[in-house]
């Protein structure tokens, strides 16, 4: 007669707790690996949003006539992994700053800090709260309450693409607007590798900003331009530092 050998009740749990860590790990792994893959071959879109998983080609129009909101609601459904949400989030709040000072509503000084100036008139009433927002702290120390600004902006330029015949009635691109997204793919992907001198450069920057392409256009801009768009990736880097560290409270701080 054999013998039968009973694991004790513990002992056999942590068994089973054993094997199914084990096979966790394993799909985490294969999840990452996979997630790699759609990385490197291009397959990172989704194609209720695009049309295609695959976006390779390089473009030079600037999507929706350059409108941020309308621009960073198609960024955000291309965007891949959590911290390039919070590298999306920071290049909008820097995009704006980077319009503004274009714009001529904020002064760089020397030593990187904006002079905000009077709010002037808007054409859209959502960026005229952002600019308070923004103003009302010179840019130092931004309160908690303009922690909502990323939802908001995404929300208002899901109105404009929706308003202007861009999106169903479920929010989702029409098929015939798809080349229109994959405009805004393009467009960064080109402004990734700059192999063109003979484009107007300043109207790309604030999208290019916005697209986390600002370190290539330092060469493109005039001199006028420069200074602050160096403030502006500065802290853009300050933007997603604070993403990260989860403090809403404190964004961005002066250098001086």
């Amino acid at each position: 007669m054999g013998i039968v050998t009973r694991l004790p009740l513990r002992q056999a749990g942590d068994s089973v707790y054993l094997r199914m860590m084990i096979v966790i790990s394993i799909l985490a792994v294969l999840l990452a690996l996979y997630a790699l893959w759609e990385r490197l071959t291009g397959n990172t879109y989704h194609g209720l949003y695009f049309g295609k998983s695959k976006i390779l080609g390089k473009g030079t129009a600037i999507p929706f006539g350059g409108n941020v909101f309308m621009n960073y609601w198609v960024v955000k459904k291309a965007q891949f992994s959590s911290k390039e949400s919070q590298k999306n989030d920071a290049n909008l709040l820097a995009a704006f700053l980077m319009k503004w000072i274009q714009e001529g509503r904020i002064g760089v000084l020397p030593d990187a800090k904006l002079n905000f100036g009077p709010e002037g008139p808007f054409d859209d009433a959502t960026e005229a709260e952002f600019y308070r927002a923004f103003a009302q702290t010179g840019g130092e120390h931004l309160n908690p309450g303009i922690g909502s600004i990323t939802a908001r902006a995404q929300k208002r330029g899901e109105e404009l693409l929706a308003a202007q015949g861009f999106l169903d009635k479920d929010k989702h691109p029409v098929p015939e607007q798809y080349p229109r997204m994959c405009q805004v793919i393009e467009l960064r992907n080109f402004l990734k590798d700059i192999d063109r001198a003979d484009l107007p450069w300043e109207d790309y920057l604030v999208t290019a900003v916005l697209l986390g392409c600002g370190v290539p256009m330092r060469s493109r801009v005039p001199a006028s331009l420069s200074v602050g768009l160096d403030a502006v990736i500065q802290m853009a880097a300050y933007f997603e530092e604070a993403y990260r560290n989860e403090s809403m409270s404190n964004w961005y701080q002066s250098n001086g």
